[in-house]
C-alpha cells in the first residue's frame, strides 16, 4: 500500500500544479498529451504486430526442425539399405570401430 500512497501524493502535487495553470496553457498541455498519447499507441500497435510476426516465425521454424527430425536424411536412408543389404561391418569394441574408419578415410584420400 506504501505505493499506492507514494501515488496518491504525486497525484495531489500534481493536480494543485495544475490549479496554478490558465485555461489556456491546460488546453495547451491536454492537447499535446492527446498528440503523445497518439503517437505512443501507434508505436505500441507497430511494436505488437512486429511482436506477433517474430512469434509466428518462431512457430514456422519450430515445425521446419520438427518436421526435419522426423524425416531421416538422405545419408542415414543409405546407411540403413546398406546394412539390410548385408553391407557394413560390424565392430565388437570401439578400438575396432576405430581401426575400420582409419581404414576408409586412409581408402578415400588415396581415390582423391
Amino acid at each position: 500500500m506504501l505505493a499506492q500512497d507514494k501515488q496518491d501524493n504525486l497525484d495531489y502535487i500534481y493536480i494543485e500544479k495544475l490549479k496554478t495553470k490558465s485555461e489556456r496553457q491546460l488546453k495547451v498541455m491536454l492537447d499535446t498529451l492527446e498528440k503523445e498519447t497518439i503517437k505512443i499507441q501507434a508505436e505500441k500497435a507497430k511494436l505488437e504486430s512486429k511482436l506477433k510476426d517474430k512469434i509466428k516465425k518462431g512457430h514456422l521454424i519450430k515445425d521446419a526442425l520438427m518436421e526435419k527430425w522426423r524425416t531421416p536424411n538422405a545419408e542415414l536412408l543409405e546407411a540403413i539399405e546398406e546394412i539390410k543389404n548385408g553391407g557394413g561391418t560390424l565392430c565388437k569394441s570401439m578400438e575396432e570401430f576405430k581401426k575400420q574408419i582409419d581404414k576408409r578415410i586412409k581408402i578415400l584420400c588415396f581415390m582423391s
